[in-house]
């Protein structure tokens, strides 16, 4: 076998770091899939759970097989999942980097698990559709949270995190909060059936920007504005940090993705919600969360980074101080110098 020139244990490291990163590829996937589950009208196309139809693989059409094949991906995600979590808690320095990462994935497996049956069982209320997808989303930001620690951890020098500021910290999770509302809002946008609830652009109803705030097409006029919001933010969060490296690059990655997710929403109104542009509608909007993810990390890291180094520069400050008043002490007195006369 060919030797990769790395320790085993560095090896094994990012082994399970490139292992992870496939899962979280699939979990993509899936929340597209999901989207497309929707957008073809097969939620219910398996009416009970965890059966189809009281059996595990029934008769098949397009949305059978579109919902049938949503839950198979699920299942084999979520095994891998467990296979992949035992093998890192089982090895020694890959536990210390995931012992907490793993757990709290695990949860919100298990909690998006759940909430996929309650959506069957209770006929896709609004509710639980909305909480399945941000659980979902949040199953994949903690799966890439796992990719880059153990990716991190595999690499011959520990990386260097330049400092960052308090305010760029609280403005890069204040965008991210907003957009996990505007997620949160798609969802209730499409469980709602409220896509051509503003059947205009830029207006949303009978040439009225605003019409309501109420009922579904009130949801619906408060995604579009979220949205309006968003962009600004993630506009001033790529200005702040350009010319930084790392976090530069997921900033301006999460302003790209949404701008050009704004631009397929509007497409995907004026073209009366095609089931195309409404799966790469989601797929834009969990590659934002994503991005915006890995630049809010990046942030507090460099800020943890910054207070590290300022406590290391006090601690220091004070031994040297300590270091100069013990001398002084034990000092001969004859040989003190006085501060007050300089001899």
């Amino acid at each position: 076998m060919e030797s990769t020139g790395l320790p085993a244990s560095t090896s094994t490291l990012r082994r399970l770091g490139l292992a992870f990163a496939l899962l979280l590829t699939a979990t993509y996937c899936l929340i597209v899939l999901g989207a497309l589950v929707r957008a073809n009208g097969a939620g219910l196309a398996c009416p009970d759970w965890p059966l189809c139809f009281g059996q595990v693989v029934p008769e098949f059409d397009l949305k059978i097989a579109f919902e049938w094949g949503h839950r198979t991906i699920a299942g084999i995600i979520s095994s891998v999942f467990l296979m992949l979590s035992i093998l890192a808690l089982r090895n020694k320095e890959a536990r210390a980097v995931v012992r907490r990462l793993i757990p709290l994935a695990a949860a919100v497996l298990v909690l998006q698990i759940i909430l996929g049956a309650i959506t069957v069982w209770k006929l896709l209320a609004v509710w639980s559709v909305t909480l399945h997808l941000l659980a979902g989303n949040a199953f994949a930001v903690l799966l890439l949270l796992l990719v880059r620690a153990l990716l991190e951890a595999a690499e011959p020098t520990p990386r260097e995190w330049l400092a960052r500021s308090s305010s760029a910290c609280v403005l890069t999770s204040a965008t991210f909060g907003l957009l996990i509302v505007q997620v949160g809002l798609g969802g209730m946008v499409s469980s709602l059936y409220a896509g051509m609830a503003c059947p205009e652009w830029p207006m949303c109803f009978q040439g009225r920007f605003v019409p309501t705030f109420f009922g579904p097409q009130g949801v619906h006029v408060l995604h579009r504005l979220s949205a309006y919001a968003l962009i600004p933010l993630l506009a001033i969060c790529a200005w702040r940090t350009r010319g930084i490296p790392r976090l530069a690059f997921w900033h301006a990655a999460a302003l790209l993705i949404g701008i050009a997710q704004v631009v397929v929403g509007i497409a995907n109104v004026l073209l009366r919600l095609p089931a195309e542009v409404t799966g790469l509608h989601s797929a834009l909007a969990a590659s934002l969360v994503l991005a915006l993810a890995m630049a809010t990390r990046e942030t507090w890291r460099g800020l943890g980074a910054r207070r590290a180094a300022a406590g290391g520069a006090k601690r220091a400050s004070e031994t040297s101080a300590s270091w100069v008043s013990a001398n002084w002490a034990s000092a001969p007195e004859c040989s003190r110098i006085s501060p007050d006369r300089g001899q």
